[in-house]
């Protein structure tokens, strides 16, 4: 690591002193996150404790849906019934479907961004490209047990998500700790959901990150 990422790592831990118990699990997949990745290890890239909670709470009777495909498209889908998993990436599409293609439970979507539109992404590496369909496609299922919202334009999606969870069901937030990001909450009634803010390490990254999942009543 550079000295700026060690200085960063080192405020981080004492930031947060329970992620002192995080620190073997942390660098057993950060030394190996030159030759492995979450594909791999068949893992999700959210922080250590919320990966914890989810293996407690799955059930083999749900069904999930996922806004961004790869390690945690794995994971998920050896706990739960089915997996609706969408990607807009197309090289990373291409890189992850002899991997995904095995799994018999997994419905693995390519929805690329358009020319045209109204949900507009301005990243540089999308050229300002819109998501409408991307952020629309959860419009074509009912209900889910399990939403992630783990991939590009995160607050339409989240908007979504809000309408297709069921009752009881997690809306999994991932990268909370960004300060765009949260203003998401803005879209719920808190009363409606219980919030859960699991900050920590991620396995293969170096900085600390916050996945947050909301609970509906």
């Amino acid at each position: 690591m550079k000295i700026n990422t060690i200085n960063k790592f080192i405020l981080d831990l004492f930031k947060n002193p329970s992620s002192f118990l995080e620190l073997k699990k942390w660098y057993y997949y950060y030394k190996r996150k030159d030759i492995k990745t979450p594909l791999d290890y068949k893992i999700p890239w959210m922080t250590f404790g919320a990966i914890e909670y989810l293996s407690d709470y799955l059930q083999q009777n749900m069904e999930v849906f996922e806004y961004g495909s790869g390690g945690s498209t794995l994971f998920f889908s050896n706990k739960v019934k089915k997996i609706v998993s969408i990607e807009h990436d197309r090289n990373w599409y291409d890189y992850e479907i002899n991997v995904l293609s095995k799994l018999k439970n997994l419905e693995l979507n390519l929805v690329l961004p358009e020319d045209t539109g109204r949900l507009k992404n301005y990243r540089k590496n999308y050229n300002n490209k819109f998501f409408d369909n991307y952020v629309n496609i959860i419009d074509n299922y009912e209900e889910f047990d399990v939403i992630i919202v783990d991939g590009r334009q995160r607050n339409d999606c989240f908007k979504k998500a809000i309408k297709h969870i069921k009752k009881n069901g997690i809306i999994i937030f991932d990268n909370f700790d960004r300060e765009y990001y949260q203003k998401s909450l803005k879209y719920i009634n808190k009363n409606d959901f219980d919030i859960m803010n699991f900050h920590g390490f991620v396995p293969f990254g170096t900085m600390q990150s916050l996945t947050t999942i909301l609970k509906r009543k």
